[in-house]
């Protein structure tokens, strides 16, 4: 089973991910926040194993959250996306950076991907079959790696 956190500010758009991420995996257990504050909170609280965040959040930019999936574990997949191909990003608490989302998140979170919203979410499907694809591989090798005792959890 995986967990799938999806992070959005307009509820029908939370559940018209769900419906298309349980379309793809069918056995997920999802969890939806709806502002930026809420999604730190349960980054830093749980175990996610796919993250999927708009940029365009209350209190925190997705942007931002991609900053906090990194600390501390292994970052999961994470598809960052926003109807605009640039964004801001909170530097400081006073002062905001404007920034191209497609590059700053290729270049510093390689876990991510980004993407310009569609109105059906078409990339979505996509971005779930490979990041199942990549958790395959990742198991796969700690299982090399420790002789067949593997901890891994996807």
């Amino acid at each position: 089973m995986k967990n799938v956190l999806i992070v959005d500010a307009s509820r029908s758009t939370l559940l018209q991910i769900q419906k298309i991420v349980l379309q793809e995996i069918p056995d997920a257990k999802i969890a939806m926040a709806g502002d930026g504050n809420q999604a730190l909170n349960m980054i830093v609280g749980g175990d996610y194993n796919v993250i999927i965040t708009s940029n365009q959040l209350q209190h925190y930019f997705g942007s931002n959250l991609l900053q906090a999936i990194t600390r501390g574990k292994d970052s999961p997949p994470t598809l960052l996306h926003s109807t605009h191909p640039e964004g801001y990003m909170d530097v400081r608490n006073d002062a905001r950076d404007k920034i191209d989302l497609a590059v700053h998140v290729e270049k510093f979170f390689p876990f991510a991907t980004f993407k310009i919203k569609d109105r059906n979410f078409s990339y979505i499907p996509k971005f779930l079959q490979e990041s199942s694809r990549q958790s395959d591989t990742l198991r796969k090798d700690a299982m090399k790696a420790t002789g067949g005792r593997s901890h891994f959890v996807s």
